[in-house]
This record gives C-alpha cells, structure tokens and sequence, in this order.
C-alpha cells in the first residue's frame, strides 16, 4: 500500500518495511511477525505476532494461536497496542466503522473505542491453509468479501456479515467435473476484488491459476449470490487426450475511469472498457529504491521485484503489489 509518502511493503518471510516516495529510501520497520496491514485513519496499520503457540499437528498444521498486537504508525515510528491473545492463527485484519477488526478462521476480534476487545464467534468458517496468505478482503454495504488465493488448492470467495457473524459461501458450479466454475473454491483462486462499476452492491473477483499445463481465469460479477462471468479470454488446446478448453489467468483487478476497470495478467494488462477489454502496453519498470515500479495505470503503482542474479529482464512477469499513488 501507498500512505503517508510511503510505499509499505510486507514480505513473505513477516517482514515490513517501507520505501519513501518519491525518492525510494528503504527502512525496514519490523523483521518478522507481520501478519496482515490495513488502513486506519489513513495511516498503516499491522497485525502482528508476538509470540505463538506450538502447532496444531491434527487440524490445522499451523500455530495454535499465540500473542499478538496491533502497531499503528504514527508518521515516525509505531505505536503498539495492548497485547492481546487468540486460540488460532489469524487470517486478515480489516478496519469497520473505524474498529480494527481481526478474522480468525472461527471469530473475530473488534477493537472498541474504549481500548477494549471484544470477541464474536462466527457462523461459519473463515477458510484457512497451511501456507495461506492474508486473503483478499472488500466492504460493501456493510458485508465483508473474502477472496482466498490457495494457488493449486484453489480458493473460492466468501462473505462476511459483520452484524450477525454469519459467513457464507459463494459458488457457481456450471457441471459436475471436478474443477468446474468459474466460482469454485476447490480450484479457483480469488486473486482480486474491487466494486463492480456504476452498479452498487455488486462485486467483481479476478481469478486466475496457472498450474503445469492446465490454465484458467476469468472476471466474476457477483451481485447477491448471482454470478455471473463478464469476460475471459477462453481458447481450444490440442492435448493427447483431445482438446481442452482453457482461460487465461488473471491476477489482480484495479478500479479505472467511470465504467471502467483494469484486469492484470501474467505480463499483461488490459483496460476494461465496459465491453470489451483493451489490451494496454507495458512500458520497462523504473527503479525505486530496491524495486521496480510501473505508471501504467493513472493514479496507481505497480511494484515489482527484480533479482540481479537472474539472467534475464524482467524476472517479474506479475507485479507483487498494485496500489493507490
């Protein structure tokens, strides 16, 4: 995320650091520990793990919870809560009606104004994984939608009343093949959501999964529980066996002009016009500091990674991250 005339970046390894911009000078926050961020006040926020319990050998493959704080910046350092314990791993942080609000996979956490927790089980369950990621989270109308990117275990999308705690699955199985969609969390990551254009209420979910020789994604429309896909690129392969219908993979979506959007591909970008999708040049990175970033899309950065010991350009055909400027 871009806040505060910083470039925050969390790393895969927990780590959180950020680059100033516009002069790309890295300071490295904390080493470890970092679970998700959000945006509070305008200012980032950071879910972290103090200390965690041992793992869960029989469920979950994962600590059994632990000790955790939330670390608030405060335009020169960060300010940490109280510390505060859960019986499983957290899985995101979002902030609702300006109450920090912490997803565990069976209840969730709300920081009242008061400085106080307050916990709420679910019903339902969060999705968790042993090597999942902060899944993708949006608010609208006062529902929270989970996208989980599992990569080859898939994902699917949920959705999270606040008020009632309930959450529930979306799915859209058009047969009864094993991987059939476009909306199915047993093989489709949810690897993007944004506001559907000039229709309020609805949501659009990016998916997308490149794996060996099988590839598929599309853009999902989801107004209620109705989903509807408004454009893949689909095509005919020749394989051993015959042929088999595959879909380009997709990989993230940024919200564009009115009526429009931006839908990320693997080395590609195209601009959604209403109708139909415009496929957009991509012009070489800059470096920023010890990244590399595009402008491509007005008003955003996309960031992306390079390692000098690879022998090409760009080692990064996705970006790692594709934020507001």
């Amino acid at each position: 995320m871009s806040l505060d005339g910083r470039l925050w970046l969390r790393g895969g390894d927990g780590s959180l650091a950020s680059l100033t911009l516009p002069d790309g000078v890295r300071t490295t926050h904390f080493a470890d520990g970092v679970i998700d961020l959000a945006v509070s006040q305008g200012k980032p926020l950071a879910l972290r793990s103090l200390s965690l319990n041992p793992f869960d050998m029989k469920e979950t493959f994962r600590p059994a919870g632990g000790k955790f704080v939330l670390s608030s910046w405060i335009g020169t350092n960060f300010k940490d809560s109280a510390p505060f314990e859960l019986p499983q791993m957290p899985r995101a942080l979002i902030v609702i009606d300006g109450n920090p609000t912490v997803l565990s996979p069976h209840r969730m956490d709300v920081l009242g104004v008061d400085g106080r927790w307050r916990s709420r089980p679910l019903k339902g369950e969060i999705r968790d994984h042993p090597v999942a990621e902060p899944p993708i989270l949006l608010a609208v109308n006062g529902l929270v939608y989970i996208g989980h990117d599992l990569g080859e275990w898939g994902g699917g999308l949920q959705r999270l009343d606040p008020t009632t705690g309930v959450v529930t699955d979306i799915e859209r199985r058009d047969s009864k093949e094993l991987c059939s969609g476009p909306l199915n969390s047993s093989c489709d990551p949810v690897t993007g959501l944004i506001q559907a254009p000039g229709v309020p209420g609805c949501i659009l979910a990016s998916t997308g999964l490149g794996h060996m020789t099988s590839e598929q994604g599309a853009v999902v429309k989801l107004c209620g529980d109705r989903a509807s896909v408004i454009w893949e690129k689909a095509r005919m392969e020749q394989f051993p066996g015959g042929l088999v219908r595959q879909s380009e993979p997709f990989y993230g979506l940024t919200e564009g002009a009115p009526g429009e959007f931006w839908i990320i591909g693997f080395d590609v970008l195209y601009r959604f016009d209403g109708t139909r999708a415009i496929t957009v040049p991509l012009p070489k990175p800059v470096q920023l500091g010890d990244v590399w970033i595009r402008r491509t899309i007005p008003g955003h950065l996309m960031v992306y990674y390079h390692d000098s010991r690879a022998g090409f350009w760009p080692p990064e055909k996705l970006p790692y991250l594709v934020t507001r400027e």
